[in-house]
């Protein structure tokens, strides 16, 4: 596209309104306006795969049916969402009036719209706390893969600096949008995640049981939350604060490696390296390489069992949040893994 849209137009509309500048600037790159004459069709469901469409303005009509007819016009609230949502697997959206109409193109939306941007990923990883309940959540957290990962002296001295918080029934503890101040592990009661309906997970929700934790990712990424948590009784949390955290979690899983490193590592032989890009797929489609695997931030977590136990993962890009909760979420997995940071970083957080 010859011209970009203005940042203005998308930031008119959810979930663009949340993201930051670098990722506007992406999404600008696979956007554009298209215009619909009244009496045309706007978007029918075989359309909705492949773009997200937005009313800029002009009046609209939702046909589902002969009977089920609902009009709405820019400035609608059910408008600054994406058209497609207003569509079932039938039915049309025709235009009553000329209508402008901003479309994206939907890998945009899946890959980068996660709420709070490093999308998001700023909950937690739950994939290894589906277990049989044990009669205490201490014994619970000490079985996940993030108190393996520690150092026993560290695991101790976690439990032993967590801070109790009484929490009531329907309380959140966790809104999206917001920063991450603490790493939360449940003590009594029950909770539930419940992720954006823009996120990866689409809506989705997890019950959460003494001992599981959560707010780990975000405070890594350094992002905003991308769900809810909510009590659903009363119940205790246990918590620790991000200073704390930097000191007893982030050193044992965040670990840091220069370019220059990776290639004396390569060259000796000493370890099987694979490199791993964890940007999202529209900023790497422009520059595959073959020594390089591409796992999006956001598929990290599903393809955890396509790796290789046996390599060592350098993840990427240098210097990107992204990449620390790449190789953090790796070595909480098992995996020895690293991210790439510039040479003058190293050196500075040594």
């Amino acid at each position: 596209m010859s011209r970009r849209l203005p940042r203005s137009l998308l930031q008119k509309f959810s979930p663009f309104e949340r993201l930051s500048i670098n990722q506007l600037n992406t999404v600008q790159q696979y956007c554009k306006t298209v215009t619909v004459a009244a009496g045309h069709i706007v978007l029918r469901p075989r359309d909705t795969t492949q773009h997200q469409c937005f009313l800029v303005s002009g009046a609209i009509e939702v046909r589902l049916s002969f009977e089920q007819r609902t009009s709405f016009h820019q400035g609608s609230p059910e408008c600054r969402r994406p058209l497609n949502h207003l569509l079932a697997d039938h039915g049309f959206i025709r235009a009553q009036s000329n209508c402008k109409i901003l479309m994206v193109e939907s890998g945009v939306i899946d890959n980068l719209v996660v709420p709070g941007h490093p999308e998001a990923y700023g909950i937690a990883d739950l994939s290894d706390q589906r277990r049989a309940e044990p009669a205490d959540w201490t014994e619970a957290f000490l079985r996940s893969s993030l108190s393996r990962a520690l150092a026993p002296r560290a695991a101790v001295e976690l439990l032993r600096e967590l801070e109790e918080v009484e929490v009531c029934r329907t309380q959140r503890v966790v809104t999206p949008q917001t920063g991450g101040d603490y790493f939360y592990i449940l003590k009594q009661g029950r909770a539930r995640v419940i992720f954006d309906i823009f996120g990866p997970q689409r809506g989705e929700f997890i019950d959460l049981r003494p001992g599981d934790y959560f707010g780990d990712e975000s405070l890594v990424s350094q992002a905003q939350q991308n769900a809810t948590v909510v009590m659903k009784t009363h119940g205790m949390l246990m918590r620790l604060g991000r200073e704390q955290f930097d000191r007893l979690i982030r050193p044992a899983l965040v670990n840091s490696i220069d370019t220059q490193k990776v290639s004396t590592l390569m060259d000796s032989g000493a370890k099987q390296i694979q490199k791993m890009d964890v940007r999202f797929s529209v900023e790497t489609r422009s520059n595959r390489q073959r020594d390089r695997i591409d796992v999006p931030i956001t598929h990290l977590r599903k393809r955890l069992k396509e790796l290789q136990p046996r390599l060592t993962y350098i993840v990427g890009p240098e210097n990107d949040c992204r990449s620390a909760l790449g190789a953090y979420m790796l070595r909480r997995a098992g995996f020895d893994a690293y991210h790439l940071v510039s040479e003058n970083k190293l050196t500075a957080n040594s």
